[in-house]
């Protein structure tokens, strides 16, 4: 048979056998009221009304430690919080090998020359595209100016070959224009001596007759 639970005086409290139970931890005037208040204890059996048994105490006591400390699964989710932020940590600032700033150091200004040489060699070979596109273009320039020469000078032919040809056409126009003047003019002659002699003829046979009549 349990023992029954002993009394505690408000004022003076003693352990009891239940509180040695639970660890040998003494109810104080403080915890008293704390457990008086909390909403899991009914009102003290010393008073007037109804005193509860102390086994509502040790549920307190309990409560207490409960809130205090935390479950296991609690403390595991904090501790694995705690290492995930230390870790999300590490990830965010991670700790420089020794060297490793001498060695971006050494990247950055391996990249700053690689960038001047490709901007050097872009600028040759700009150059050298300039260059043959103005070979290119005094070239062609030559070309025409060769082309246009050659143009005007077979055009300079053409035109004295037509002065040529007129020339000539006019030329051979007038020799044809005195040929013909010189056949007519000797058409002309031959018929005047024509006329002339038959003139001569006529006046023959005329002074013949006059003279036979005068005999």
């Amino acid at each position: 048979m349990r023992d029954r639970p002993e009394r505690i005086d408000p004022v003076n409290p003693r352990p009891s056998k239940e509180t040695s139970y639970l660890g040998g931890a003494m109810m104080t005037p403080e915890r008293k009221r704390d457990a008086e208040s909390s909403p899991n204890v009914s009102p003290p059996t010393d008073r007037h009304d109804s005193r509860p048994p102390l086994k509502k105490l040790a549920l307190a006591e309990e409560n207490e430690l409960a809130v205090t400390c935390p479950p296991l699964s609690v403390k595991s989710g904090l501790e694995e919080w705690d290492s995930d932020n230390a870790t999300s940590a590490r990830l965010l600032n991670p700790v420089m090998a020794p060297g490793y700033s001498s060695l971006v150091q050494e990247e950055s200004v391996g990249q700053d020359l690689l960038q001047e040489r490709l901007a050097s060699e872009w600028e040759s070979q700009k150059a050298l595209i300039l260059r043959e596109k103005d070979s290119q273009v005094a070239m062609l320039t030559r070309q025409s100016t060769e082309k246009l020469r050659s143009i005007r000078a077979e055009a300079a032919h053409a035109m004295e070959v037509r002065h040529m040809e007129e020339a000539i056409h006019h030329e051979s126009a007038l020799n044809q224009l005195r040929e013909d003047h010189r056949s007519a003019k000797r058409a002309h002659v031959e018929d005047v001596q024509l006329l002339a002699g038959e003139s001569r003829k006529d006046i023959a046979t005329l002074e013949s007759t006059y003279e036979a009549r005068d005999e």
